[in-house]
């Protein structure tokens, strides 16, 4: 997926390498603390894996609806491709 990213931002490709790495440590350390303090108390197991894969879901469907978006934006809008430039 980064991968991808970097493709499509041709400016700066080590400060959005960063932010992705960044978002994704944010949300595993706030995952652990939910899961481990509050969901498995609440709903079990059972429920808090149910829970972890609705996100995970969730984060998979708001990436996809977002990466069409871009795409849409880029072709009404080519300058939006290169902003510098």
């Amino acid at each position: 997926m980064s991968a991808g990213v970097l493709r499509r931002s041709d400016s700066q490709p080590g400060r959005v390498l960063s932010l992705l790495y960044f978002t994704n440590s944010i949300g595993a350390a706030v995952g652990c603390l939910v899961a481990g303090f509050y969901l498995i108390a609440a709903v079990g197991l059972p429920g808090t894996v149910l829970t972890a894969a609705c996100f995970n879901v969730l984060v998979a469907v708001t990436t996809y609806l977002t990466a069409r978006t871009s795409q849409a934006l880029r072709r009404i809008r080519p300058e939006a491709r290169n902003p510098r430039g």
